[in-house]
């Protein structure tokens, strides 16, 4: 699950030319998130949903798996740049700054309060 991130991120480094961390590197950053987002502190885990509605042919999205979210978008992969997230925590801050995507948040918890389910 991890190994998918890292080699998402080096791909995307090689065809844009940016900077990537080493592999040491990346094992200290998932040992830094200890297993959960390091925005939201949900878990990561490998849970498939299908999404019906976005196409013609019915897709599988992994919302919990982690993701390398970069800080300072106009730098690369490095440590320092980046954060272990939920894959859809990071499709929300490609578009938002975390302060809206919190303000995003507690609006949606405080108009339907918080659940387990």
């Amino acid at each position: 699950m991890y190994r998918r991130a890292y080699s998402g991120a080096k791909g995307r480094a090689n065809e844009n030319g940016w900077t990537i961390m080493s592999k040491e590197e990346f094992v200290q950053l998932v040992n830094r998130a200890g297993g959960y987002c390091e925005l939201t502190g949900r878990t990561f885990d490998d849970t498939a949903y299908t999404v019906p509605w976005r196409s013609k042919k019915p897709f599988k999205s992994y919302p919990w798996r982690p993701s390398l979210d970069r800080l300072d978008n106009m730098r690369g992969y490095e440590f320092e740049n980046v954060r272990l997230v939920n894959v859809e925590v990071n499709a929300a801050l490609s578009y938002l700054p975390d302060e809206v995507f919190a303000e995003m948040c507690r609006a949606y918890v405080a108009k339907h309060g918080m659940s387990d389910s």
